[in-house]
């Protein structure tokens, strides 16, 4: 027969929350319904529903720890899993790189949902 530790739970205890990971469901949903953000990209496989792809390439993902919901851009199904996987426009791209487009990526979008039009800097 085997012994099994008992797990006690923990009370009292609450998590720290960062207040810079904002969570926004409204947000993301917002964002799946802007077009795919790669689409324009050379080599991009665009094909799939509309995702709310987060920036894990910033540095402030840590262990445990989620991105914010207001770095999320529009992504297809498809550019998601490529981008994850360093496959199609971005085989080959480092993490600086990747960072880089997030940041403008996430730019883009912000300006999409609360502008009329994109600033001229941001170009894909």
């Amino acid at each position: 027969m085997k012994r099994h530790a008992r797990l006690k739970a923990r009370r009292g205890r609450k998590r720290r929350v960062d207040p810079s990971r904002v969570r926004s469901e409204e947000h993301k949903a917002a964002v799946r319904r802007l077009k795919c953000v790669s689409r324009n990209m050379p080599g991009s496989r665009c094909k799939g529903v509309i995702e709310a792809s987060h920036n894990d390439y910033d540095g402030t993902k840590g262990a445990g720890l989620k991105t914010s919901d207001l770095t999320c851009v529009p992504q297809c199904s498809q550019c998601h899993r490529d981008v994850a996987r360093l496959e199609g426009p971005w085989k080959g791209w480092t993490g600086e790189l990747r960072a880089e487009w997030f940041a403008a990526a996430t730019a883009l979008t912000l300006h999409m949902l609360t502008g009329p039009r994109p600033p001229a800097e941001v170009a894909f």
